[in-house]
């Protein structure tokens, strides 16, 4: 399901940092599916990065112990 747009005015600013108010006219519903897999792919490298890194730790610590 795409996000809604929000008509409601809005503080905002603009590119010179001045102090604006917004508001949406019309429907901008974009679809954030095929935004999905790229964020998929990097939450599962994140997680593998992350088991990689402790079991070279645990290996680390073993060296270490010894």
């Amino acid at each position: 399901k795409p996000t809604s747009s929000i008509s409601q005015l809005q503080d905002s600013i603009d590119k010179k940092g001045k102090r604006k108010k917004l508001r949406v006219k019309g429907r901008h519903d974009p679809c954030l599916c095929p935004r999905a897999v790229p964020i998929a792919e990097a939450m599962v490298n994140l997680v593998l990065l992350d088991c990689i890194l402790e079991n070279k730790l645990s290996t680390i610590k073993k060296v270490l112990s010894k």
